[in-house]
């Protein structure tokens, strides 16, 4: 049998993951999202500068993207 403590920090160490996972989701979800949008701005001849601005993107993570394109 467990005590009422081991239960009540049970139950606040899953809420508590289940708000880190929620974060981290979204996180990843905006990271896809402006990801796609770059492919659309690139894809339509958009400059790097501009795509960089419009999605925040960093140099490295639209290197990739255009690399990733190419293949």
């Amino acid at each position: 049998e467990q005590s009422e403590a081991y239960q009540n920090g049970l139950a606040e160490g899953k809420k508590s993951g289940m708000v880190e996972g929620q974060k981290l989701g979204q996180k990843l979800g905006q990271k896809e999202s402006k990801m796609a949008i770059a492919k659309i701005m690139l894809d339509a001849g958009e400059s790097l500068k501009k795509v960089k601005l419009y999605t925040k993107l960093s140099k490295n993570e639209l290197q990739k993207l255009i690399n990733e394109q190419s293949k």
